[in-house]
């Protein structure tokens, strides 16, 4: 969208978390934002592994040991058949720009904010690498956000002073929403 007023250049993009892609009512709100083209939504296949590794608890609601068991039945390889195929339907929409490379190399993942959680560095590293892929394209002032659920793993404002955003899903959809009230 030309002109978006999120970002001067007109163009927003950002990497959703597993946690935004799980919820198929969530998902499919901020995948119909993308068709409406407010955003580019990215991720990686690190998120990816994460998306399929959590998809049955999401639609089971199971936990420990029960879900453990459930995987391991037809029904979780059913389960796991479903969530391929909702990834597929992901990309589909997005065409072959959906991923982000490079965010594990060690000259991005070595500024990630230090407060980030460990186990979600990925997800901050994958920001800060699409950040630098704007910028060699002539593109420093699009805007990013990382959009996650677990906003007290990412380390919000020192990530902020990478130039990233984090918010949550419903902040992002209000923000979109009131970027073009027409799509809302």
């Amino acid at each position: 969208m030309a002109n978006h007023p999120l970002s001067p250049s007109g163009r927003t993009y950002a990497v959703l978390d597993a946690n935004t892609l799980l919820p198929p009512r969530l998902s499919d709100v901020l995948f119909d934002l993308h068709l409406g083209g407010l955003y580019e939504p990215r991720w990686t296949q690190d998120i990816e592994v994460e998306f399929v590794c959590n998809w049955a608890q999401v639609v089971t609601g199971l936990k420990g040991q029960t879900l453990e068991a459930y995987k391991d039945s037809d029904k979780g390889a059913e389960d796991a058949q479903r969530a391929a195929l909702r990834l597929a339907a992901f990309r589909s929409a997005t065409g072959t720009e959906w991923e982000i490379l490079g965010h594990d190399h060690e000259s991005v993942t070595t500024r990630v904010p230090a407060k980030v959680n460990n186990g979600d560095t990925h997800v901050v590293a994958a920001a800060v690498r699409l950040k630098d892929v704007l910028a060699t394209e002539g593109s420093p002032s699009d805007m990013v956000f990382v959009v996650s659920s677990n906003l007290k793993h990412l380390a919000v404002k020192d990530t902020a002073k990478l130039g990233i955003q984090v918010v949550k899903p419903g902040v992002f959809v209000d923000l979109m929403c009131v970027a073009d009230p027409g799509q809302g």
